[in-house]
């Protein structure tokens, strides 16, 4: 663990953990009603063999708070994103879950 990253970080999370306490079940019912279509694109990819075997759930709670964090970023800087680095991201994750041929 790097300490000065930890530090510029705890803000963030410390920002997180109120919303969570003040939301609460609301917080975490939104996070999953937004990753269900994604759950569901993984769950027909696997099916399908696109992708590789894997554990949908986990991979969508992955994948969703990799974009989560990325998209936060970006607000928090107020930068829009051009469409290159949203690719970008989509195609990290993809690379992640895509099938080798092996499965």
């Amino acid at each position: 663990m790097n300490r000065e990253y930890a530090d510029v970080t705890r803000p963030f999370c410390v920002y997180q953990a109120r919303l969570t306490e003040d939301l609460g079940e609301q917080l975490w019912s939104h996070t999953d009603r937004l990753r269900a279509p994604l759950e569901e694109a993984l769950d027909e990819g696997t099916r399908n063999g696109e992708f590789r075997q894997m554990d949908v759930h986990v991979e969508a709670v992955n994948i969703y708070w990799l974009a989560m964090g990325w998209m936060q970023s970006m607000v928090l800087r107020r930068e829009v994103p051009t469409q290159a680095q949203a690719e970008a991201v989509v195609d990290f994750a993809l690379r992640a879950v895509q099938s080798d041929g092996s499965d």
